[in-house]
């Protein structure tokens, strides 16, 4: 009979929209949860024939509906910014491996023995340098070896930061790359003068030009630092990360002619003790002349020169190699007549504080310590699934691998970014417009289950 048809299917729409209205509260009440994934609803017609349908719709009853909900785990939410720096989110489509503390014993969190994944990284460190994000879920990557930033294994395990000192290392390379003027305008550089701007043996105690091994005696240092141009410093370390100064200048020591080339030596400052003696040591040279050609380029060395037992101020730093590269020590014309570094760094450091967290190359968790070196600890490895709507939801933004979603595979075209959160995809606007509708259809139902039951009791109405 059609009026009973018409209540039922109308039932059937109220029992649709009441969970279309379920999805609905949910998604709204998630908007602001992190990494949260709206369910949609979809509507199905169940249609019912009877015997004798012919085209044009003869023999066909008015359909039911169902209502069948649905994830959004493959729609991404917007990544906003954080403050802090374990805070991450995933550009592209991926999980996050994790797993969750079980128990406790002696002090140390036994973790549960299965697989769950999130895309929910609001990660902090805590007491025990663990990384857990808001749901109390640990985080899992590769161990990498810090020297080497390679993987030390193959297996997942969790993220756990130890806050150690970074032990310091012993500089053994000098890294320098400059030019030196064709014409050097020292404090004693007179250019009516020939010459004036070389350095002169004949004014010192002893001779500074001795071939690597040239002494200036602090009673000659004036007259040295008049007769050489400053090098630059560098603070450079011993085994133990004390810094040491080292200061360089550079003295020309022949002019190009035609049995001889430009000729430099390069000095370092090897006592600056307030109570040195006038016969003491102040200035050594390096343990070789630096011959430049006619066309600037330095001729007698490749890209390296070894200083074997450096000392200054009684500091032992051992062999030190001094490295310019395959043209970065030049001679070229200058009209300031001065040094020009385009290069001077060291490969030493202190011991350092580890200070932060970072993440670079898009999976790589780095250290940051005190001493403004950077360690690689972990890579993140995230995971995608042949299918990540049929991932089986788990309280608190989680995901379980199902039959049907297949297993969790390396992504490779995502990237984890630091100081960021991926917020809900549940949009308020769009649920406020679906909440609408819902609202319209269900009175639209209802409406339906009265008119039924008026037009049933007008055929009640009939037999009296």
């Amino acid at each position: 009979m059609g009026i009973f048809s018409s209540m039922t299917t109308a039932v059937s729409g109220l029992r649709a929209q009441s969970k279309a209205l379920e999805f609905i509260s949910g998604n709204i009440a998630n908007s602001q949860t992190i990494s949260f994934k709206r369910n949609e609803i979809s509507f199905t017609e169940m249609l019912s024939t009877v015997s004798g349908a012919v085209a044009g719709g003869a023999g066909v009853v008015g359909g039911q509906v169902s209502a069948q909900g649905y994830t959004t785990n493959n729609v991404n939410g917007t990544i906003q910014s954080s403050d802090i720096s374990t805070h991450l989110a995933i550009n592209g489509n991926g999980y996050f491996n994790i797993v969750a503390m079980e128990s406790e014993s002696d002090g140390l969190p036994v973790f549960q023995d299965n697989k769950r994944y999130t895309k929910r990284g609001d990660f902090v460190m805590n007491r025990d340098g663990y990384l857990v994000n808001g749901n109390n879920y640990y985080l899992k990557g590769l161990k990498l070896d810090a020297s080497t930033g390679n993987p030390e294994g193959s297996n997942l395990e969790v993220i756990k930061i130890e806050n150690d000192f970074l032990a310091a290392k012993a500089t053994n390379k000098i890294t320098y790359h400059a030019n030196l003027p064709q014409y050097p305008k020292t404090a004693d550089t007179e250019e009516s003068t020939e010459n004036s701007e070389l350095i002169d043996p004949a004014n010192y105690t002893n001779n500074p030009m001795q071939s690597g091994d040239g002494i200036v005696l602090t009673e000659d240092e004036a007259t040295f630092l008049e007769d050489s141009l400053a090098g630059g410093s560098i603070t450079v370390y011993n085994e133990n990360g004390s810094g040491v100064n080292v200061q360089m200048r550079w003295a020309k020591i022949e002019n190009a002619s035609e049995t001889q080339s430009d000729t430099w030596n390069l000095y370092y400052n090897i006592n600056n003790n307030i109570s040195r003696a006038n016969t003491d040591p102040a200035w050594k040279s390096v343990p070789t002349d630096f011959v430049f050609g006619t066309d600037g380029s330095l001729q007698n060395i490749t890209e390296e020169l070894s200083v074997s037992d450096m000392t200054i101020n009684d500091n032992n730093l051992g062999e030190i190699k001094f490295n310019f590269g395959s043209s970065g020590l030049t001679q070229f014309s200058d009209s300031n007549g001065a040094i020009k570094i385009s290069k001077f760094k060291q490969n030493g450091y202190s011991a350092g504080q580890l200070s932060e967290l970072t993440v670079s190359n898009g999976d790589t968790i780095e250290g940051k310590y005190s001493n403004d070196q950077s360690v690689p600890l972990y890579k993140i490895q995230i995971v995608n699934f042949d299918a990540p709507n049929l991932l089986e939801k788990v309280s608190g933004e989680i995901f379980a691998e199902t039959a049907d979603s297949g297993q969790a595979l390396p992504s490779t075209n995502s990237q984890v970014i630091s100081n960021a959160l991926e917020a809900s995809n549940a949009d308020i606007a769009d649920e406020f417009s679906k909440l609408i509708i819902t609202q319209r259809s269900y009175i639209a139902n209802t409406r339906i289950v009265t008119t039924s039951d008026e037009m049933l009791q007008e055929i009640v109405n009939m037999k009296r």
